[in-house]
């Protein structure tokens, strides 16, 4: 075995101490990212998960609001029947014709 000197024992000693120091801190900053990584993959989750229950919640009231307005629609649909039917109820009430009604909706007045 070559002659090696105290000195230089001494400085690599020195030196592994300080790389197995830096490597101690390296595996401690390494756990710690990865506890990082677990936390930040969790909130993911969980934000991917709150994301899609308000995709649903907003296509459970986008369908709703759509059978609402086709229930409207219908509604309307019905009304303005009732309209129309009553109105010309009431023209044959009075016996006006739709020439007369016309003239009417045109300003005359009926003598």
């Amino acid at each position: 075995m070559p002659w090696i000197s105290r000195r230089a024992l001494a400085e690599t000693a020195a030196a592994m101490t300080r790389l197995r120091g830096r490597v101690r801190g390296l595996e401690a900053d390494l756990l710690e990212q990865g506890r990082a990584n677990g936390r930040l993959a969790a909130r993911a989750v969980a934000a991917e998960n709150a994301h899609q229950g308000a995709a649903k919640a907003i296509r459970t009231a986008h369908q709703s609001q759509h059978d609402e307005l086709s229930r409207l629609r219908v509604q309307v649909d019905l009304l303005r029947a009732d309209r129309d039917g009553l109105r010309r109820q009431l023209d044959d009430a009075l016996s006006y014709t739709p020439e007369a009604v016309e003239r009417i909706n045109k300003g005359a007045v009926r003598r």
